[in-house]
């Protein structure tokens, strides 16, 4: 059975026993979940702006769905296709303007099959990530010159890493995004790394989920790469994760060999392979 809520409070309540069995491997929808519950994505009218699908077998859930904010893609988490699959046939119900979903890699298929066959549209893989989790930080020593500093960022950092966030969504998921909103909702948890008091980088990790935290907008601008900057500040905030007691994990794209390679040199370790689909639109029902 599916059961569809606006509440994000309400599905993370019901859903917690599921993200706690294995809070790395749902820790995108852990971690939306979360941030909902403490802060609900309305718009100017109070509307809530996310659903929430909670599969459940005898009582159990079994598998959950997020779309938040509404016109976002499907994000799932479960250990079975069929899930996937019966996640696919609800939605085809409601969500005509579906044009991306992400999870795992074998379940994301399963979804992404049923939605094309469904739906009669094309289905193909717009970004394969690898998901890593931190097994013993090796922190990057420094080049000759730098004196590297990491800071949380504040108020007076909004407007530079307003354009920080324009360039990572440019070459990451290219949603073409309101940076203000983004970058102001991530202050207490968004870090920049700065060499001789020059901010030269940034990457935040997300509020804790089930004890599990998530490194994330690893972002370096174009004219600073090659410094070790992506390494070092990715190390500083790996470090204030485990720091806290948290488990650290991250994705990366597998497209990108330099990233992968830099990840597992700081101690990430490889625990499992994620898909984001992106489908075209319908030609037959």
């Amino acid at each position: 059975m599916i059961e569809v809520t606006t509440d994000p409070r309400e599905a993370l309540a019901s859903c917690a026993p599921f993200l706690e069995n294995d809070p790395v491997s749902t820790t995108v929808v852990g971690s939306v979940l979360n941030a909902r519950a403490t802060s609900p994505s309305v718009d100017d009218n109070g509307n809530p702006t996310g659903r929430y699908w909670l599969a459940t077998a005898n009582g159990s859930v079994v598998g959950i769905g997020v779309r938040s904010p509404i016109d976002f893609m499907f994000s799932l988490a479960t250990d079975s296709t069929d899930v996937a699959r019966a996640f696919a046939r609800h939605l085809n119900e409601t969500e005509h303007d579906l044009h991306a979903a992400s999870g795992e890699a074998r379940t994301s298929a399963a979804f992404a099959g049923e939605w094309a066959s469904l739906r009669g549209c094309a289905a193909g893989v717009s970004a394969a990530q690898q998901l890593y989790e931190l097994h013993e930080l090796t922190t990057p020593g420094t080049t000759t010159g730098q004196a590297l500093s990491v800071r949380l960022a504040a108020d007076e950092d909004v407007e530079a890493l307003c354009e920080w966030f324009v360039g990572f969504d440019e070459e990451t998921f290219n949603h073409g995004i309101d940076p203000e909103p983004i970058v102001r909702s991530k202050l207490g948890w968004l870090w920049m790394l700065s060499d001789h008091d020059v901010p030269c980088a940034m990457a935040a990790a997300t509020p804790a989920a089930s004890g599990v935290r998530r490194v994330q907008a690893v972002y370096t601008p174009l004219d600073q790469r090659g410094k070790g900057y992506g390494a070092a500040i990715t190390a500083a905030v790996s470090q204030a994760v485990i720091d806290g007691d948290d488990r650290a994990v991250l994705f990366t794209d597998l497209a990108n060999p330099t990233s992968n390679r830099i990840y597992r040199r700081l101690g990430y370790r490889s625990c499992g392979e994620f898909m984001n689909w992106s489908f075209g639109d319908a030609t037959m029902r």
